[in-house]
C-alpha cells in the first residue's frame, strides 16, 4: 500500500466517529429511529428542494425543478435531531453545486453523444416513467458515468450496537451542527448503473464491470480526485460474481495509479487482502468502516473524492432521480439503498434530469482506444495533473451559471 493511502487509512481505523455501516443507519431522534423512517416532509433533501421551488411527489421517481424564483440567498436547513438547530447552504454554493453535474461517456462502448441524448426524456413531464431497455441499452450503459460534487446535509456520530459476542461501532446520522454551514466542497458523487448479473444472463457481466470501472475511475481522475470509495455493492445479488469483480478491480485499479482506492469489503476481507497483495496493487485499501461517514470525514480534510453511487439505468439515463427511492420510507424496500440514503441527506438529487437537465447535456466524451497505456490510464508520473484522455477537458463550473434558471426542453 502506498505511503499516502496507508496515512489515511490508519487515520480512518482509529477514528471512533468513523463506525461500521448500519442495515437502516440510525438516527440521533427518539421519535424516528432511522433515515427512511423519517416523515416526507421532514427529509433534509426536502426542506431544501422546497426552499428551491421544486416539485417533488411522495414515492415519486423524477423531481421536477423550476429554479428561479428564490428569495433567499441563504438556504436553511433544519437539524434532524433537534428542530431547532439549523444549517445554511448559500445559493451561491447551491449553483456551483448544480454547475459541477455532467456525463462522461466512453464512445469505444459502442454508446455515441447523439445516441445517448436520443434517449434522454423529451421534457420534465415525460410520461414514459421507465424506458424499455434493450440488451444492448443495457450493456453500453457501462460507457456512462453521471458525476457531481455534493454536500452533506447530516453529520456522523457512532454508537454502540451490542450483541452477544461484542460491541460494535456503528455509524449514526445526527443532523446538523448548531448555526452550522454545510461543507460544499472537494466531494464528488460517481454514479453508474449496476445490474444483477444473476438476473442479465445475457450481459457479458467480465466485459460490462471493465467498462464500468474504467468510466468510473476515468471521471475520478478528469476531476482530480485523490480517493475513490467504494461501496460493498457486487454482494447480495451479484455475491456469485466476487472473483470476477475482484479481478476487474485490481485490473484497473492498477491502470490508474494515482486514484487511491477505499473499498468495503463486507464479509470478504481477507480474501481481497490476500488477492491485492497477490497481485502487488498499493492503490487499494480495504476497510468495514462505513463508507458515508469516510466520505463526509476526508470531505472535512480537504481531501478531493470521489463516491461510487452505484444506481439504477432510469437514473443514469434521466428517467429517475439520482439517489432514485429516496421519496420511498420503510414500508418499501428500494428505501435502504444506498442510492435512496445518499438522496435523503445529500443535495445530489439536485443534479438529477428532472431538476437540471443541464447535467446530462455536459457530456465528456472520451476513448481510450489506439493510445499508449500511460496516456490512456494513467495519472502523469511527472507532475500533480491527471492526464486527460480526451480533449473534452472539465469547464470551471462556476463560469457557467449567474443565476439558476430552469432549463429549456424540446
Amino acid at each position: 500500500m502506498n505511503e499516502k493511502l496507508k496515512k489515511v487509512i490508519e487515520e480512518i481505523e482509529k477514528n471512533s466517529q468513523i463506525g461500521n455501516p448500519s442495515d437502516h443507519y440510525p438516527i440521533q431522534n427518539k421519535d424516528v429511529t432511522a433515515v427512511y423512517n423519517i416523515p416526507f416532509a421532514e427529509k433534509p433533501i426536502t426542506s431544501l428542494m422546497q426552499q428551491l421551488n421544486i416539485t417533488v411527489e411522495k414515492e415519486g421517481l423524477r423531481s421536477v425543478g423550476n429554479l428561479h424564483s428564490q428569495q433567499s440567498t441563504e438556504l436553511v436547513i433544519p437539524s434532524i435531531s433537534n428542530p431547532s438547530h439549523t444549517a445554511s447552504l448559500s445559493l451561491e454554493k447551491c449553483k456551483h453545486l448544480l454547475n459541477t453535474g455532467k456525463i462522461y461517456l466512453n464512445i469505444d462502448v459502442g454508446l455515441s453523444e447523439e445516441q445517448f441524448k436520443n434517449l434522454l426524456p423529451k421534457s420534465n413531464h415525460d410520461e414514459n416513467a421507465i424506458l424499455d431497455f434493450s440488451e444492448e441499452m443495457k450493456y453500453q450503459s457501462s460507457a456512462l458515468c453521471h458525476a457531481q460534487e455534493i454536500s452533506f446535509l447530516t453529520s456522523f456520530t457512532t454508537h454502540i450496537k451490542k450483541n452477544k459476542k461484542n460491541n460494535e461501532l456503528i455509524s449514526r446520522f445526527i443532523g446538523l451542527p448548531q448555526a452550522g454551514t454545510v461543507v460544499s466542497d472537494n466531494l464528488w458523487l460517481l454514479s453508474t448503473p449496476e445490474f444483477n448479473f444473476s438476473k442479465h444472463k445475457e450481459i457479458n457481466s467480465e466485459m460490462y464491470l471493465t467498462n464500468m470501472l474504467h468510466s468510473l475511475f476515468h471521471a475520478a481522475t478528469q476531476e482530480h480526485c485523490e480517493f475513490l470509495i467504494i461501496p460493498t455493492f457486487h454482494f447480495g445479488h451479484h455475491k456469485n460474481h466476487n472473483e470476477l469483480f475482484y479481478s476487474a478491480l485490481i485490473r484497473i485499479a492498477k491502470h490508474y495509479p494515482k486514484v487511491n482506492v477505499i473499498y468495503n469489503s463486507a464479509q470478504q476481507r481477507k480474501d481481497l487482502k490476500e488477492r491485492i497483495a497477490e497481485e502487488q496493487c498499493d492503490n487499494i485499501a480495504i476497510t468495514e468502516k462505513d463508507v458515508l461517514a469516510i466520505a463526509s470525514y476526508l470531505q472535512q480534510q480537504k481531501c478531493k473524492t470521489a463516491l461510487y453511487n452505484p444506481t439504477t439505468l432510469e437514473a443514469v439515463y434521466g428517467y429517475a432521480d439520482i439517489g432514485c427511492y429516496w421519496q420511498y420510507t420503510h414500508k418499501n424496500k428500494f428505501g435502504k439503498s444506498l442510492s435512496a440514503i445518499l438522496g435523503n441527506v445529500t443535495t445530489c438529487v439536485l443534479n438529477s434530469h428532472g431538476i437540471n437537465s443541464e447535467a446530462f447535456a455536459r457530456i465528456h466524451t472520451f476513448s481510450l482506444m489506439n493510445k499508449p497505456a500511460d496516456e490512456q490510464l494513467n495519472v502523469s508520473s511527472d507532475s500533480d495533473n491527471f492526464t486527460t484522455a480526451s480533449d473534452v477537458s472539465s469547464t470551471n463550473p462556476d463560469e457557467k451559471i449567474d443565476s439558476i434558471e430552469p432549463p429549456a426542453h424540446g
